[in-house]
């Protein structure tokens, strides 16, 4: 698929750059075994990384510590992505992936893209629901496919610059007006920017805010309803940037 003036790859990440069973099947629990007891001290002596997102949720889940845990519980089961959860999970995330618990496992695709789009003078960016710090957390910690193991993680947060946006610092992923703030904060005029998503709903949005925008349809993705009405590829192979 060739696609012409790309100045700036914007990329999602969970479904998008790597299988949505990693996000479900191993962040999600981890963080969720990890949340009692960060709770538990946070609530025993505050931890000021912590203050800004518990404060945005509703004070009948502050109560305490196992309120709150049962209400973070309920919107992981329901994949709702709230921000003050997803800076929670990040938060435990740290901690699993400097052990070396935790490992992004990049499609074999993605880094030859990274390589190339870099290589062909693109900008590289990030829109995730996830908060900027997992994000950042994630692709400091890729393992090597080609050598897999905790000792062989590579940093790929050099392609990326300062390039990341989630809930926080752009706003809901299906809604145009977040598109509108992302090209506004690179400095480029949306035309200009690709977006690539694994949802429908998102990739609406991005066109929406007048960016090109291409549904990426990997293995184990969830069907999307208006895939027919869209760009689709299966794999970064497909994509010729000029």
């Amino acid at each position: 698929m060739k696609i012409e003036g790309v100045e700036v790859v914007l990329l999602d990440i969970e479904g998008t750059i790597l299988p949505i069973d990693f996000v479900k099947k191993e962040l999600y629990p981890y963080a969720l075994r990890g949340l009692p007891k960060l709770l538990d001290q946070h609530f025993k002596k505050p931890i000021p990384a912590l203050v800004e997102p518990i404060a945005l949720f509703p004070p009948e889940v502050r109560r305490s510590p196992a309120d709150l845990y049962t209400h973070l519980h309920d919107l992981t089961e329901k994949d709702i992505k709230h921000p003050g959860l997803k800076q929670l999970q990040g938060h435990v995330w740290r901690q699993g992936y400097r052990d070396g618990v935790l490992r992004a496992r990049l499609f074999p695709d993605v880094k030859p893209a990274f390589d190339r789009w870099a290589a062909n003078g693109k900008t590289l960016a990030i829109y995730s629901s996830g908060s900027v710090q997992a994000q950042r957390l994630l692709f400091q910690h890729v393992e090597d496919p080609e050598n897999p193991g905790p000792d062989t993680v590579k940093d790929y947060e050099g392609y990326f610059d300062q390039n990341y946006f989630d809930t926080q610092n752009a706003g809901m992923k299906a809604e145009q007006v977040s598109y509108v703030k992302i090209a506004a904060a690179l400095g480029k005029k949306p035309e200009s920017i690709l977006f690539l998503s694994d949802s429908d709903k998102e990739v609406l949005a991005a066109k929406l805010a007048d960016m090109q925008s291409v549904l990426v349809q990997r293995p184990g993705n969830p069907e999307q309803d208006m895939a027919a009405l869209l760009d689709v590829v299966g794999t970064f192979d497909e994509l010729n940037l000029v």
